[in-house]
């Protein structure tokens, strides 16, 4: 299984419900891990086998046969795969909210090509200037994108009769890191390198790893049991497996598997608490031994993507655990012996941990104060679609000016926006607000001339929304 052990902790399911993320390492003792799987199948590496065996296919079959042979493997693979996307539903949402993705002509598929290729510019162009705010961009956009796909219900057939109504949330994301994150991964990886070389944070991780491979464990204060060498080598395995994917939570699971071989070797039953006195210096030792810089950058990309509600119990204990053990390492190699999170690390995790908890109550707040908007123009025989995000509290003519400045329009004065009401096609109310609009169903304006003739406009489709697979230009 990849679900994470539940917490049975009242105060943190009441955080959970409030939006808020909790400061796992303020907690006393170390939840236990006896529940995962060390053995879970991660849908993005799987995805990455599937590719790796078309872009590698099998010898050519021996001189004299008519059709070259199959791999066995791979052909095996592929049916499974097929088999699963078929009977697995929540591989089936993740088919249709991909192919959803590429198509432009829906609203959603609009929104994230749109998106995509704003943030290869912006990338291109180096116009982020910290790692976190890169990834907090697409985080925002990650629950926008969610929010679109629950309102919108362009998926066919809906998500409702796929997955039980709390599976609904956790399919849609993973879904969302396939067509939003896994697009991006390589520029992603390669700009987030850049941010921390600039800034000298990969440097100073590097040169910490390497300072601390001499006696770790007294200059850690480990007092607990350590991964043996088999062990070391498997952890090393999976922080190494870790960077290939580009889902958050496939990442994390991994994750906390190495801290499930962790936490065992200290020498505890399952069930027994330990305190993270002890289990902070070792894992930074695990660190130590696996000395992956990279580490860095993959923490802060779970820390940052991860929904809110990855982040309580043990996916935020353990995380924000990583997090500490490397500030652990970062310190002087000369300096008293500690097991115990720095104050630079608890400042920062502390910070981290309110703005993630504000971030996911505003998320919430927005979604009753925003909508997604689909905008149609047509002028002579040029025509576009884009979609925009219309927020509570701005008014019709800002809204109308921002279509003027995307579909290049040089004389606004002469436009406007229209609206389908009461089967007609009426300019849109200069009063009006995104919630006014209708709560169950994509809202579609059109952005046209003031004295436009609708006789001469190609009949709208799907409650107002232009059928792309006609020309919309005047006959």
């Amino acid at each position: 299984s990849n679900s994470l052990p539940q917490q049975g902790n009242t105060n943190l399911n009441k955080d959970t419900e409030d939006g808020e993320v909790c400061l796992a390492l303020e907690r006393t003792r170390a939840p236990s891990l006896a529940e995962l799987d060390s053995n879970s199948s991660f849908s993005s590496l799987e995805e990455e086998e599937a590719q790796a065996d078309l872009a590698h296919q099998w010898p050519p079959a021996a001189r004299g046969t008519r059709f070259p042979s199959a791999n066995p493997t791979s052909t095996l693979r592929r049916m499974t795969a097929a088999f699963v996307c078929v009977f697995a539903p929540e591989r089936r949402v993740a088919r249709l909210v991909d192919e959803l993705s590429c198509d432009k002509r829906s609203t959603f598929g609009s929104l994230v090509q749109d998106f995509l290729e704003k943030q290869r510019q912006e990338m291109e162009a180096s116009k982020h200037s910290s790692a976190v705010e890169l990834l907090q961009g697409m985080r925002r956009f990650l629950s926008q994108a969610k929010s679109l796909l629950l309102e919108a219900g362009e998926i066919e057939p809906p998500i409702e009769t796929l997955v039980p109504e709390n599976e609904k949330d956790l399919a849609l994301e993973k879904a969302l890191f396939g067509c939003v994150l896994k697009p991006l991964k390589v520029q992603l990886q390669q700009r987030l390198v850049s941010l921390h070389t600039k800034d000298g944070s990969l440097q100073k991780i590097t040169d910490s790893l390497l300072a601390y491979q001499e006696g770790a464990l007294e200059r850690l204060a480990v007092r607990v049991g350590v991964l043996d060498v088999r062990g070391m080598d498997r952890a090393k395995a999976k922080l190494t497996l870790m960077q290939r994917s580009h889902s958050p939570i496939d990442k994390v699971l991994l994750l906390l598997q190495v801290c499930k071989s962790v936490y065992k070797a200290m020498g505890t039953q399952p069930d027994q608490d330990v305190g993270s006195e002890d289990f902070l210096p070792a894992l930074s030792y695990v660190l130590v031994q696996c000395n992956i810089p990279q580490l860095l950058l993959e923490t802060e990309y779970m820390m940052e993507l991860l929904e809110p509600s990855w982040l309580t119990g043990e996916g935020g204990y353990y995380l924000t655990s990583v997090y500490a053990s490397l500030c652990l390492i970062q310190n002087k190699p000369g300096a008293t012996p500690t097991c115990s999170i720095t104050n630079e690390a608890q400042e920062y995790l502390r910070e981290w941990s309110r703005r993630r908890g504000q971030e996911a109550k505003t998320q919430k707040d927005n979604q009753l104060k925003q909508r997604f908007v689909r905008v149609l123009f047509q002028d002579d025989c040029r025509s576009g679609v884009r979609t925009l995000l219309w927020k509570t509290g701005e008014n019709v003519e800002a809204l109308s000016q921002t279509c003027a400045g995307l579909f290049g329009v040089t004389e606004p004065q002469h436009y406007c926006l229209f609206w389908r009401s009461e089967g007609e096609m009426r300019p849109l109310p200069a009063h009006i607000q995104p919630h006014q609009l209708g709560m169950h169903e994509a809202v579609s304006l059109s952005y046209l001339r003031s004295d436009h003739d609708f006789s001469k406009m190609r009949r709208l489709t799907r409650g107002g929304a232009v059928d792309l697979g006609e020309s919309v230009c005047e006959e």
